[in-house]
């Protein structure tokens, strides 16, 4: 056959089998049509070599249809992927052609959106794990469930990683899915759990350790302060200051050395300053701690205004704006203040030293001051360390260096460390005074020595001590003295037994008194008669007591000689110079020598305190002298003796401050006049807050100028 009858017979089949798969395309669409999926696959795989995009078009149609034999989600994946990827390649011409086949752009991607959502459906939410819904997010990117999917699977993921939970498994998370809403939240358990792991041991080398493995870990500054904790334990000068030493680099040695400062300045004094000085020049804030020894002896008072609280100066000028709830006096440098209801320390440069977290807060006390913290006490040192964790239900204050305190309801003595050095509990404890401390064991008392010894078997109702061999006690009824071996040295027979004073103590029974001496010996017999107040005002003062017999009074000596003889209707408290007296309804004034000084003149008068005494005239008391004149006039309900150099003046809720002599120190009037220390009186209505200067003689008031 010669070349030209060959190319015509090629042609002619070309045109032939094109023409003969153009139709097999439309008998596919007419077959899937009614469902004759068959002959449609049959024919449409015969059209894949020829009409690729359209015959896996309708071959995704087939494989995507679950009523067909031929149902098969991989395949008509493929099928629809390729025939998506080849619609863009098609000539317009195509195009237009296959229109007529439902081919079109917008029913691939309905295709395609149906297959994912039928696969999603039908697949994936049957088996529901992470690398079913993987195989989906990276299948049907376009699916309209594309998202649950991820968040699904990154769900599961995470859920997996946190039942394995250690860092490698929140890192494979992290490393498979950097994009996903849960990644931060992997990368933190990630961090934590290999903070964790790699510190397991608990020791400062493990932190050390990962501090110099682990530079990127943002608990690095955990592991930081872990060093810190289990370096400084003891709480110590010495301890603090080698911390700053072994670790200069760790964030907390700015604060090793506030610790190093206020431990030294446990016994506070302007001398102290000075010492740290020159113990420690390689303190970075040296130049603060010299400010501080001015500020030491810079006298500042707490004023009100505004219901706030501030500092003022020795002149009334404030120095620091009212910006407080409260405030206290400087002890040992630090003051007691409060914010937002809660209470914290501050010094006299008006910083916060230890931070408002508490519900209660009192002065420091050598070093040391209790504190309040959800209705549990417990005890800070000057660094706002807890020596006593706020876990006491009570706290007592320290005497004889022990402190009570009680716990699960029962109580336990501790020294200043907080170490416990009584294991024994008590039902009721009380704080050591002369080496003894009173505890209750169920009902009944008895005392212990600083061993936690008994000293006195717990079997009486009370027990005080008399002296440092015998003891007051109780059976229940009646009172007597024993000795440490438990003898009884005075019969249980009395209603009242009296502290000692000048050698000799009170005894009661019946309405009746005498004295004992300090053995237990009865040297004056119960022959004097009880009244109000007679345990205070009957006991020996200057080897004189008050005495009562055949309702009148008189006054007696140590070895029972009577001084003043037992002729008055009432007497006041014994005094060198005069005595008050009362006969018939008036008050007047005798001597130790019975003698009248000051005639019966008064409604009620008190014994003269030097020279000047209280005396009431028209239901008014005032202040008089030996020579009767009204040194602080009479128009108050009562005036009183107070601190010894002072006198009080009341006329209901209002109070004055006068001086010993009567000069009225206080214009205004106050509610509560009180001393707060060896050199201050504090003088306090709803609006005011003045102060005494004693060793002035001074009234310091806010200048409100």
């Amino acid at each position: 056959m010669n070349t030209i009858k060959r190319l015509g017979l090629l042609i002619f089949l070309l045109l032939s089998f094109t023409s003969t798969y153009a139709g097999g395309i439309e008998k596919g669409f007419k077959s899937l049509k009614v469902a004759n999926y068959f002959d449609a696959k049959q024919r449409f795989e015969k059209g894949l070599k020829k009409e690729t995009a359209v015959a896996n078009y309708g071959l995704a149609i087939i494989y995507g249809r679950s009523d067909n034999p031929f149902h098969d989600f991989d395949k008509a994946y493929e099928a629809i992927f390729q025939s998506d990827q080849l619609y863009y390649k098609l000539a317009e011409k195509k195009k237009t052609k296959y229109r007529k086949y439902g081919y079109t752009r917008e029913q691939v991607d309905s295709l395609k959106t149906l297959l994912a959502t039928n696969y999603y459906q039908q697949v994936i939410l049957k088996e529901k794990t992470e690398i079913a819904f993987q195989r989906f997010v990276v299948l049907y990117p376009w699916a309209n469930e594309f998202a649950t999917a991820i968040t699904l699977r990154d769900s599961i993921a995470f859920q997996t990683a946190s039942n394995i939970n250690t860092s490698y498994s929140f890192f494979e998370f992290c490393k498979k899915y950097p994009e996903s809403a849960l990644y931060h939240s992997a990368k933190g358990n990630y961090n934590r759990l290999q903070y964790i792991e790699q510190t397991t041991p608990g020791d400062i080398q493990s932190y050390v350790k990962f501090i110099q493995d682990y530079s990127n870990n943002p608990y690095i500054e955990e592991a930081q302060d872990r060093v810190y904790d289990l370096f400084t334990e003891k709480n110590t000068i010495a301890i603090y200051y080698d911390f700053t030493k072994e670790y200069p680099t760790n964030r907390n040695v700015a604060n090793a050395w506030r610790k190093v400062y206020q431990i030294f300045m446990f016994h506070y004094s302007e001398a102290r300053f000075d010492a740290f000085i020159q113990q420690y020049p390689d303190c970075p804030f040296i130049e603060e701690v010299k400010q501080d020894k001015e500020f030491a002896v810079m006298q500042i008072y707490p004023f009100k205004q505004n219901n706030k609280m501030g500092w003022m100066n020795r002149e009334g000028k404030i120095i620091y704006p009212a910006d407080y709830e409260s405030l206290s006096l400087f002890k040992e440098g630090l003051a007691v203040a409060s914010k937002y209801g809660k209470y914290g320390y501050v010094d006299k440069r008006n910083q916060v030293i230890i931070p408002f977290i508490y519900t209660g807060a009192y002065d420091f006390e050598d070093g040391r001051a209790i504190v309040e913290f959800n209705d549990k006490f417990g005890i800070i040192d000057r660094t706002g360390s807890l020596v006593f964790d706020t876990i006491y239900s009570d706290i007592g204050q320290f005497s004889d260096e022990y402190i009570y305190a009680q716990l699960d309801g029962k109580y336990y003595y501790f020294d200043k460390y907080g170490t416990k050095v009584i294991d024994k509990g008590f039902d009721e404890a009380f704080a050591f005074e002369g080496g003894y401390a009173e505890i209750h064991l169920g009902d009944k008392q008895t005392l212990i020595d600083k061993s936690g010894k008994l000293i006195v078997a717990p079997l009486y109702e009370e027990v005080q001590l008399f002296n440092d061999s015998l003891f007051i006690v109780s059976d229940g009824e009646y009172l007597g003295l024993i000795n440490r071996k438990g003898d009884t040295i005075l019969p249980f027979d009395y209603d009242e037994i009296g502290q000692l004073s000048n050698g000799l103590a009170i005894i009661t029974q019946e309405d009746k008194f005498g004295y004992i001496n300090a053995v237990g010996k009865i040297v004056i017999d119960l022959k004097y008669e009880s009244y109000p107040n007679f345990i205070q005002q009957a006991q020996f003062s200057s080897n004189l007591a008050k005495v009562k017999l055949k309702n009148k009074y008189g006054i007696i000596d140590i070895s029972g000689k009577i001084i003043l003889p037992l002729k008055y209707e009432n007497l006041g408290a014994i005094n060198a110079k005069s005595i008050a007296f009362l006969k018939g309804a008036k008050w007047g004034f005798v001597n130790l020598k019975n003698e009248v000084v000051i005639q019966p003149t008064y409604e009620f008068a008190e014994s003269f305190k030097g020279n000047y005494a209280v005396a009431e005239m028209l239901v008014q008391q005032g202040l008089i002298n030996l020579k009767q004149e009204w040194v602080i006039p009479n128009k108050y309900s009562e005036v009183r003796l107070f601190e010894d150099n002072f006198w009080i003046a009341s006329d209901g809720a209002r109070q004055y401050l006068y001086s010993l002599d009567g000069k009225l120190l206080s214009e205004s009037h106050y509610q509560q006049i009180r001393k707060i220390d060896d050199q201050t009186i504090l003088l306090q209505n709803a609006t005011e807050l003045d102060y005494y200067l004693i060793p002035d003689k001074t009234l310091l008031q806010l200048n409100k100028e």
